[in-house]
C-alpha cells in the first residue's frame, strides 16, 4: 500500500509539472477574455516585437508582425510581457546649428499641416526645437496615427521632411569633432 501510495505521489507530481505550463496558458487566456488585455485587431509589443493581434485561443495568441508580415505564436503564460502600443510617436529631425530657426519653423509648420491631412493620420502637431545636441538642433513633430501604419506614416513625413528642407536650402549636419593641437615650446633655436 505504502509503494502504491508513493508511485501516486511520484506520478502526480510529474503530471503536475507537465500540465503547469499548460494550466498557466488556458488561466491567463481566460484573463485575456475577461480583463480585455487585448482584442483582435489591436497591436501589441512582444519583446522586440510589434504585431497585429490575428488571433487568440485560450492557449496561444497569434500576432503578425506589423514591419515583416511574418506570424508569430506566443503562449498566453506570457502576457506579462505584452504591452498594447498606441499610434502615437515623435520624429526626430536634426538640423544644422547654422541655420535660422524662423526658416526651419517657415517650413516644418505648413508640412505638419500637409502630414495631418494624411491618410491614417489623425493628428500631427509641430514641437519645434527641443533639442541643442553637440553638432545640431532637434526638432520634433508629433503624429498619431493607427498603429499598423506607423511605420509607413513614419517614412513617409521624414522622405516628405527631407524634401522641403534640402528645397528651402536647409542643411543637414554631419558628426563633427574638432581637434586643437598644442605647440610645444623646444629649446632649439628655430631654423633660419
Amino acid at each position: 500500500v505504502s509503494s502504491l501510495i508513493a508511485g501516486l505521489g511520484i506520478a502526480s507530481a510529474i503530471a503536475g509539472l507537465a500540465l503547469q505550463d499548460m494550466l498557466k496558458d488556458l488561466i491567463m487566456g481566460a484573463n485575456i477574455i475577461s480583463d480585455e488585455f487585448f482584442v483582435i485587431g489591436d497591436v501589441v509589443r512582444y519583446k522586440e516585437i510589434e504585431g497585429k493581434v490575428i488571433a487568440f485561443t485560450l492557449k496561444t495568441t497569434k500576432l503578425e508582425n506589423i514591419s515583416s508580415g511574418d506570424i508569430i505564436t506566443v503562449c498566453n503564460r506570457n502576457i506579462s510581457e505584452m504591452t498594447r502600443v498606441s499610434g502615437r510617436f515623435v520624429v526626430e529631425l536634426p538640423l544644422s546649428y547654422e541655420e535660422e530657426p524662423q526658416k526651419i519653423d517657415a517650413v516644418l509648420q505648413p508640412l505638419c499641416q500637409t502630414v495631418g491631412e494624411m491618410e491614417n493620420v489623425k493628428e500631427c502637431l509641430y514641437l519645434g526645437l527641443s533639442q541643442l545636441n553637440d553638432s545640431s538642433m532637434v526638432y520634433k513633430i508629433f503624429v498619431g496615427c493607427a498603429p499598423e501604419v506607423k511605420y509607413i506614416v513614419k517614412r513617409q513625413i521624414l522622405q516628405q521632411a527631407y524634401g522641403k528642407l534640402r528645397e528651402a536650402g536647409i542643411g543637414f549636419p554631419y558628426p563633427q569633432m574638432d581637434v586643437h593641437l598644442k605647440k610645444e615650446a623646444s629649446s632649439a633655436p628655430a631654423p633660419q
